[in-house]
């Protein structure tokens, strides 16, 4: 049985997850167009 609370938590590392990846792909970008 799942908790709403386990719930919540697993898709805000998620989210983290996603946008920490996004974040260092634009990096990546950028620092190939210097």
């Amino acid at each position: 049985m799942i908790r709403p609370f386990d719930l919540l938590v697993l898709n805000a590392l998620r989210y983290f997850k996603t946008l920490s990846l996004l974040t260092m792909k634009s990096v990546c970008g950028k620092l190939k167009t210097l």
